[in-house]
């Protein structure tokens, strides 16, 4: 893979730091309670966590060779995804039902459901692109920022901004953005810029500039209200 031969060699060291910092992000409320955690929650953090493990394989499988074991897992993986969005809907869907509303509930429901969208969509234009690596190598990598959003929201408010959850949606977005950016400069140096890292930017520079107004839209308010009673 000319001029990108480095960065998807490796791409299994970046995936793994991503999901090291998931980890760090929801050790205080999950792991560290896992006796005390309901079953939803277990379906969904293994689900998620068995994703990122996938992402990290998949390179590595494609880094030896091996594309037949490799297409193998890929397919899996498709079959698998749609389980993995479900338990995050369930999961909205349970945090919707026992809080009380707030602004800050909508804007987490808002950051939730509009990350989970962007992945099915960035696993649909994968397989898509399934015969183009250049492609559907860089629309799997964008799977990764629906599930690490959450981790590193956490993280900053519980590290960085504690006083605020509005700072703590800031430095994850701009965090995201300014990653996005380096990924579109790095395609740039190698000589041509892709469509998925574009709109992975474009996706959470509207979500960015959203969400500090979504705790307050009543059309959202309302539409999270039909989501709450949808029978999942």
């Amino acid at each position: 893979m000319k001029g990108k031969k480095l960065f998807y060699r490796n791409a299994y060291l970046y995936l793994s730091l991503g999901f090291l910092v998931t980890l760090i992000g929801f050790f205080p409320t999950y792991f560290k309670k896992l006796s005390d955690t309901d079953a939803l929650h277990h379906f969904h953090g293994i689900t998620g966590s068995l994703w990122m493990i996938i992402l990290i394989v998949q390179p590595l499988i494609y880094r030896f060779g091996n594309m037949k074991f490799h297409r193998i897992i890929g397919w899996i993986s498709v079959g698998f995804s749609p389980i993995v969005f479900y338990g995050a809907i369930l999961v909205i869907q349970y945090m919707m039902q026992t809080r009380e509303p707030s602004a800050l509930l909508y804007q987490f429901a808002f950051l939730d459901v509009f990350t989970i969208l962007p992945f099915a969509l960035f696993i649909i234009l994968g397989v898509i692109n399934r015969k183009n690596i250049y492609l559907h190598a860089r629309y799997m990598v964008c799977t990764i920022f629906g599930p690490l959003s959450a981790g590193v929201v956490r993280i900053f408010h519980l590290y960085i901004t504690p006083d605020s959850w509005n700072l703590a949606f800031t430095g994850t977005y701009v965090l995201f953005e300014l990653v996005i950016v380096l990924l579109i400069l790095d395609d740039y140096r190698s000589g041509k810029i892709r469509v998925p890292y574009v709109l992975c930017f474009v996706i959470f520079l509207v979500q960015h500039i959203a969400i500090y107004f979504a705790g307050e839209w009543e059309w959202w308010r309302e539409l999270t209200s039909r989501l709450m009673e949808l029978p999942l």
